[in-house]
């Protein structure tokens, strides 16, 4: 068969999904149009300068970071984290805000690390005076933590927090913020330079592209700390997921293993409209707006709809909506449905949250994206749809 009756095939889709979200279609073609390379031919040095040059100005950290491409997702990223910067003798405490801040925890025991888990309440944000309590107690009882995990923005409650606040009291008890930034960075401001050791995103949620690549930036510390834990055999010894050996290649420009070509070449378009056709600022700008939008949209609906986290921490990427306590997880599926035939995907809120919103007698959640090259007429045919079809009640 040829192209046109390939894709005759598969649905053209508007996905309203918080990663993999909306991809430009005339980006896609852009970098499918460019030369296929080898990585490890000086081509791939031609696209990954620029692409580190623009990923270091998004960021705003100095030369004293570390920028690294990762071939994966986030979850190399955040895996890579822990097996090389938390020894077998040292403590972790992981913050969790919801299923994400969960899931680094999840990553810390599954590579059998000493961790505990302090969560709160969903929607809601890391509470300081509740993270220096337990940093406090954790001192007192002898099990001071080494590394403290927590996530820039709970892609699973639409809750973003102040990274700055959080790894300033976290370095004040001498342990190393190492941070979950998949659904944040491309969106606002990082707060990483002088306070994280490790930030960990990819490329499929406001960067507005498809997944394959994990984003490291990480500190001339955290880099000397993976370095001296594998030298001095402290830690279990990572093969792919070691951070030393992804330095060493990034500093050439390199990958540590093969990458999607494909992707690297969207990635040096990308990243440079970004940095020198929106302006970095100026995206920050759009999607607070787009969230605003999103926020009012909620106020106009009524009938026991509203934003499920506190306003204070929303997100400026994901907003998540919650239903009146009357309607349940099934409820949603003919909402989900009436979508579909307007061509849109609609994202619920992740089910073991919605169940236990559903045993606690409270509303579901739908999560709402606005991240990447999101439009402001694209989102408003989205919410008007939506709006169609969700119950009054």
């Amino acid at each position: 068969m040829g192209f046109e009756e390939l894709a005759a095939q598969v649905e053209d889709l508007k996905l309203f999904t918080p990663g993999p979200t909306y991809v430009r279609r005339d980006l896609m073609v852009q970098a499918a149009k460019m030369p296929n390379f080898s990585h490890r031919d000086e081509q791939i040095i031609v696209r990954l300068k620029p692409i580190y040059a623009n990923l270091r100005k998004m960021a705003e950290v100095d030369d004293s970071y570390h920028i690294i491409l990762m071939p994966g997702s986030v979850s190399t990223a955040m895996e890579t984290s822990v097996t090389s910067l938390i020894g077998d003798d040292d403590k972790v405490l992981s913050v969790s805000m919801g299923s994400f801040g969960d899931m680094y925890h999840g990553m810390t025991v599954a590579n059998r690390k000493n961790s505990e888990k302090l969560s709160f309440e969903p929607g809601q944000g890391i509470d300081l005076n509740v993270l220096e309590d337990k940093l406090k107690e954790m001192e007192r009882n002898g099990e001071k933590p080494s590394v403290v995990t927590f996530t820039h923005n709970e892609t699973s409650t639409g809750v973003e927090v102040d990274v700055v606040a959080v790894s300033q009291v976290i370095k004040k008890y001498g342990a190393l913020p190492l941070v979950d930034a998949v659904s944040a960075f491309g969106a606002t401001r990082t707060g990483i330079q002088g306070n994280v050791a490790m930030y960990s995103t990819a490329t499929q949620k406001c960067m507005g592209l498809d997944a394959g690549f994990g984003i490291a930036i990480v500190s001339e510390e955290a880099l000397e700390r993976a370095k001296y834990l594998v030298e001095n055999k402290k830690c279990y010894p990572p093969s792919i997921l070691d951070l030393t050996k992804h330095a060493a290649t990034a500093k050439g420009f390199m990958t540590g293993t093969t990458p999607n070509c494909t992707l690297i070449n969207a990635l040096y378009l990308q990243t440079d409209y970004i940095v020198n056709t929106e302006g970095v600022q100026e995206r920050y700008a759009r999607h607070k707006a787009l969230k605003e939008m999103t926020h009012d949209w909620i106020d106009s609906l009524g009938n026991g709809y509203q934003l499920f986290a506190d306003k204070n921490v929303a997100s400026n990427s994901v907003t998540a909506l919650q239903t009146p306590p009357s309607m349940k997880m099934q409820d949603l599926n003919p909402v989900k449905l009436k979508l579909r035939e307007e061509k849109f995907v609609m994202s619920t809120g992740l089910p073991p949250m919605n169940k236990a919103l559903e045993a606690q007698g409270k509303g579901v959640i739908i999560r709402i994206p606005h991240m990447g090259d999101m439009t402001k007429d694209r989102l408003s045919e989205y919410l008007n749809a939506m709006k169609k079809y969700l119950p009054s009640s």
